[in-house]
């Protein structure tokens, strides 16, 4: 009885050395097929890793140097391709000399039928006025302050309505091909005329901003702004001199 106790003792203690061998095994087994996992921070802190990463940022900003070059070439390409002759754009205006064609004041309609007064003359001396008065369609009293001369005004017949463009200046500049209706609008568009003393109106004539500013220099800038505005509204061309002069006093 004894003798079975001990064998079967020693065939338990056989079965749990050999159950601890397997177990032993197969985790050996794992550990080869489920290596240690690499935490971020192992990649992250490589020289490798750094070295890519730098790379990769350099590459970036070499494309964004190469995308504001090419910007750069369009935008002398456009500028090239607006040069003509001996013209070029400048603030999108065609700078080039005066043409020489013949002019008669007559080919422009001007003072049209006004839409409430008898023309676009008395309209434009009502709009520039203070208190005026009307009779029959007609201006007849009023206070104008002239941004020409910066004085005032009580008479009206002191008083021209002055073309900013003028109208020879602009038969030279680009409008002498225009049909007559285009010339009728233009001579009575009241974005290019302001009442003004007569004395004024007749020391400009057809100058350009070169050869004549209003003796009122407060009103440089507001009266080259409206040079400007009119020569884009119509495509005509402006002088070199003249541009010098507006970029010069609407830059300071």
């Amino acid at each position: 009885m004894k003798n079975r106790i001990k064998l079967l003792t020693g065939l338990m203690v056989g079965a749990l050395l050999l159950t601890g061998c397997s177990t032993s095994n197969n985790n050996n087994k794992k550990e080869a097929y489920y290596p240690k996992t690499i935490q971020k921070e192992e990649i992250t802190n490589t020289q490798e890793y750094k070295d890519l990463k730098e790379k990769i940022h350099n590459f970036k900003e070499n494309e964004e140097v190469k995308g504001a070059t090419e910007k750069v070439k369009n935008g002398f390409s456009k500028l090239k391709d607006r040069v003509k002759g001996d013209s070029v754009v400048s603030n999108d205006v065609v700078v080039a000399a005066l043409q020489n064609n013949p002019y008669n004041r007559e080919d422009y309609p001007h003072w049209s039928k006004g839409t409430l007064l008898k023309n676009t003359r008395e309209e434009i001396l009502k709009r520039d006025g203070n208190g005026v008065s009307t009779t029959n369609g007609k201006v007849k009293s009023g206070v104008w302050n002239d941004p020409y001369s910066g004085y005032q005004f009580r008479n009206v017949k002191e008083l021209d309505i002055d073309h900013i463009f003028p109208l020879k200046r602009a038969n030279n500049s680009g409008a002498y091909n225009w049909s007559t209706e285009k010339k009728e609008q233009f001579a009575n568009d009241p974005e290019n005329l302001l009442a003004v003393s007569g004395k004024e109106n007749r020391a400009k004539g057809a100058k350009g901003p070169s050869e004549w500013l209003p003796s009122n220099s407060a009103y440089h800038k507001e009266y080259c702004e409206k040079y400007l505005h009119i020569a884009k509204k119509y495509g005509l061309t402006i002088t070199q001199a003249d541009m010098d002069v507006i970029n010069n006093i609407l830059n300071k």
